[in-house]
This record gives C-alpha cells, sequence and structure tokens, in this order.
C-alpha cells in the first residue's frame, strides 16, 4: 500500500513539471506566444469621416404654361418660360393640349471624394401609359443661374431606372470625376421644372373627369457606381 502511494505522488510531481514546462513555453491550451524578441510600430491612424449626400427644395409654384396662351409671367430665372399661376390646382379643371408646369427650387448637398449620385425626378413614371387617367406626356428641365443644363426635354428620351427619371450624375465641387455635373458652392440651387401636357389628340370624350395625382412626386439624389465611366466594373 505505501509503495503504491509512493508512485502515485512520483506521477503526479512529473506531470506537474511537464504542464508548467508547457505553459511557459505556449503549448498549453493549444496556443502559442511569442517568447522571444519582439517589436512593433505603430499606425499612425487618423480619423475616418463619412461624407453626405442630402437635398432640400421648396415647391415654388404651379403654372399654366400652355402653348397657345398668350400672355402671364416670366416663370424662373430663365427668360423662355411663360406661364399664369394656378392658385388652386385642386380647382382648375384642365383640357386636351394644356400643360401644367411644377417648379422646385432645390439644393443639392453632396459630400465625398468619390460620391457621384444620380438627380432624379422619383413617383413620375408611375402616371405614364396609365388607364383611367389624363392621357399625358411629361417633360423636365434643370436650370441652374439662368441657365439650362438639361434643357427642357420629354421623359422618354430619358432613362428611367428603378422607376426614377435620371436627370444626369453629379459630383461634389473640385470632383476628378468625369461625365458629372459638379456642384456649384457659389450658386448651389438648382430650378427643376416639370411639365404635364394633356395629349392633344384625345377625342370623343376620352378622359372626361379623369384624374391625375402627382402627390408623390419628387426630387431626388441616389448614390450610384456602375452609371459613370469612372466607376465602371
Amino acid at each position: 500500500m505505501l509503495q503504491r502511494n509512493k508512485l502515485h505522488t512520483k506521477f503526479t510531481a512529473a506531470a506537474a513539471i511537464v504542464a508548467s514546462a508547457l505553459l511557459f513555453t505556449g503549448f498549453a491550451g493549444g496556443g502559442t506566444t511569442f517568447a522571444l524578441w519582439s517589436t512593433q510600430q505603430q499606425f499612425d491612424g487618423g480619423q475616418i469621416t463619412a461624407g453626405n449626400l442630402d437635398i432640400t427644395g421648396t415647391q415654388v409654384g404651379i403654372w399654366d404654361v400652355s402653348a397657345d396662351r398668350t400672355g402671364g409671367e416670366k416663370v424662373g430665372a430663365t427668360t423662355d418660360v411663360q406661364g399664369r399661376p394656378i392658385a388652386n390646382l385642386n380647382n382648375w379643371r384642365k383640357v386636351p393640349g394644356d400643360t401644367v408646369m411644377f417648379r422646385m427650387d432645390a439644393k443639392p448637398v453632396l459630400v465625398g471624394d468619390n460620391l457621384v449620385a444620380a438627380l432624379t425626378i422619383d413617383g413620375l413614371s408611375e402616371l405614364i401609359d396609365t388607364v383611367h387617367r389624363i392621357p399625358s406626356y411629361f417633360e423636365v428641365s434643370v436650370a441652374r443661374g439662368g441657365q439650362y443644363l438639361k434643357p427642357r426635354i420629354n421623359i422618354n428620351n430619358l432613362d428611367i431606372i428603378d422607376g426614377s427619371v435620371h436627370l444626369g450624375n453629379w459630383s461634389p465641387h473640385n470632383s476628378n470625376i468625369a461625365d458629372t455635373t459638379q456642384i456649384d458652392p457659389d450658386n448651389p440651387n438648382i430650378e427643376v421644372r416639370v411639365f404635364a401636357t394633356f395629349d392633344r389628340e384625345t377625342r370623343n370624350r376620352d378622359a372626361v373627369q379623369a384624374v391625375n395625382t402627382l402627390a408623390g412626386m419628387s426630387v431626388g439624389l441616389h448614390q450610384v457606381r456602375n452609371h459613370v465611366p469612372h466607376f465602371a466594373n
């Protein structure tokens, strides 16, 4: 009995010595440690700050700009559009050949070294070729400082991406990204106009008392990375 206890004590002591050796050399628990010389050099680091994408705007008004109406007032900074203000669109009744113009003064904000954003009209494509509504065609224009960035054009001649009418790609001031319109810090505001013309080819009593609801229409900025050569593939 005494001999067995002596053997057990010797085995326990030996196991303890081996375990201590393993722990010291870093093999205990399956891990390793740097037991020899080492040194480090820290990165200088710095603060990473996200950019910004925003657009603010106000609908300035609604005008009857029908081509065969004379007189009226100049609408916006450009001199080629004249119209009569519509005080309450809900009370105004449109007939074939009439054109209504919505104008929004907007301020796009883009901050980011590689930021490109598509300027869009959202919520408008839903009205195209829709039954039980006023048969219309829509045009848009974008101006800044009295000069057109995009002259009046039918939206059927523009790209419609994810239901939004694409008015061109924009980038921050002093960016080096090709094929974009840069924000002008000295003149950041733009005029976005939407023209809705009741198709003058409408016959008989088609579309009488029909309704087009434009309440969901908006001007938007959407970041893109695949629609300009700089970010291709």
